[in-house]
C-alpha cells in the first residue's frame, strides 16, 4: 500500500473583490473529486452514486467601520 486512503481530491478557488475602502466580497469555489473509497461504497440505507464530482461554493460581504 502506498499510505494513501483513496478518499479522493479537492480543488478551491477564492476570488477577492474590494471595489472602494471599507467594503469586500470574497467568493470561494471548492470542487470535490471522489476517489476509489467513495466509487466502491455502499449505505446500508442510501445505497450508492456517492461517486459524482461535488461543487460548493461561498460568497461573503464585509463592511469594516
Amino acid at each position: 500500500s502506498s499510505g494513501q486512503s483513496g478518499y479522493g481530491s479537492e480543488l478551491d478557488l477564492t476570488i477577492d473583490y474590494r471595489p472602494f475602502a471599507h467594503f469586500e466580497l470574497s467568493s470561494t469555489l471548492g470542487i470535490f473529486f471522489p476517489g476509489k473509497y467513495f466509487n466502491a461504497y455502499q449505505h446500508e440505507e442510501f445505497g450508492g452514486g456517492f461517486n459524482s464530482t461535488a461543487v460548493g461554493t461561498r460568497i461573503v460581504g464585509t463592511i469594516t467601520f
